[in-house]
């Protein structure tokens, strides 16, 4: 069934984030929750769900050390101060590209 964003009229996109049903226009990137997805939101902010979990450091390759390695020019930019922060939950969720 096609939803239509009710801003602008573009069908709709559904995407399931950490069983949160999200309702998505890619047109005016607008964001609707169906009735109950806000109260789980709100759940999962103060209780985590176990089954999802953060990428695991892993140990770098013996040869990433005799590999030149890219650099990433904002560790040189001037405005650049300090390390990137850490994304939120909800950054995680809404997170669409």
């Amino acid at each position: 069934m096609n939803v239509l964003c009710p801003k602008c009229a573009e069908v709709m996109m559904i995407v399931d984030r950490q069983g949160v049903h999200i309702d998505y226009c890619p047109k005016c990137q607008g964001v609707f929750l169906d009735r109950g997805e806000l109260e789980k939101l709100i759940q999962l902010s103060f209780h985590p769900n176990p089954a999802y979990q953060q990428p695991a450091y892993q140990q770098p390759h013996p040869q990433a050390a005799i590999r030149p390695q890219r650099r990433d020019d904002d560790d040189y930019d001037y405005r650049y101060n300090g390390r990137r922060r850490r994304r939120s939950f909800l950054g995680d969720i809404f997170d669409f590209d």
